[in-house]
């Protein structure tokens, strides 16, 4: 799914929307489960290995994220361009605990074989939602605002998190934002927010105005990011 953003089988399975990720599945041991949003990021290379061993592989990643979403335990997953070839894909899923995500991704070759990385942060604020569509055929690209603390920046206060927060739910109220996420202490990423692909550079301003960023106490990333049309919506508020 992730080796090529252009692969005819990509668009099919680009992001799965089970529900909005402020949402919570039916029964007790569902409401107990905690969201995180995982970077796959590059492991081995596959160089080397049989062409339909590959294809193999393919499949059966793609088979895990279809089996994790009818359980409820995959919310969204889709493909990112990074630069610097070392994000290859976003995935949102719940778990009962950080040590239980893995589990998760058993049944994916890519991961279980180390083809794949996983890098886990989990969620304590979240913004927006996805929609339960998936389109065979349209795509959309937006972009993917990755931040991380400077290492030099020392702890950050709860005043400097809720600032970054509010930034992005008016940029949200704006029309410009369609979900964030911030996560906790123990993940190696602050936050993350997921923008509009304007024109010019629209896109950079935003992030750039970002308090955090703004301070010098983080660093900003800014990668497309691939999903199903109609995914992700931006709904400006009316005046």
């Amino acid at each position: 799914m992730f080796a090529s953003i252009r692969s005819a089988t990509v668009p099919m399975l680009i992001l799965f929307a089970c529900m909005t990720t402020n949402a919570r599945a039916q029964g007790d041991e569902s409401s107990q489960l905690r969201s995180f949003f995982i970077f796959l990021t590059t492991g081995r290379t596959t160089a080397g290995v049989d062409k339909e061993e590959v294809q193999k592989m393919q499949k059966l990643h793609i088979d895990n994220f279809v089996a994790q979403a009818k359980k409820e335990r995959l919310f969204a997953a889709g493909p990112v361009a990074d630069p610097n070839k070392t994000l290859r894909g976003i995935v949102g899923v719940r778990a009962q605990d950080r040590e239980r995500v893995p589990e998760l991704f058993r049944d994916d070759p890519y991961v279980d074989q180390g083809f794949m990385k996983l890098e886990i942060n989990e969620i304590s604020r979240e913004l927006g939602k996805f929609e339960m569509i998936l389109d065979p055929v349209g795509m959309e690209e937006h972009r993917l605002a990755l931040f991380t603390k400077k290492e030099t920046a020392g702890e950050l206060s709860k005043s400097d998190r809720i600032q970054q927060w509010e930034y992005w739910q008016q940029a949200s109220r704006e029309g410009k934002t369609s979900a964030a996420f911030q996560f906790d202490d123990r993940s190696p990423r602050l936050a993350v927010a997921i923008i509009k692909n304007m024109e010019g550079s629209s896109v950079q301003e935003l992030v750039q105005k970002d308090p955090l960023l703004a301070s010098g106490k983080t660093e900003s990333q800014i990668i497309p990011l691939y999903v199903s049309k109609g995914v992700l919506n931006y709904q400006a508020e009316s005046k």
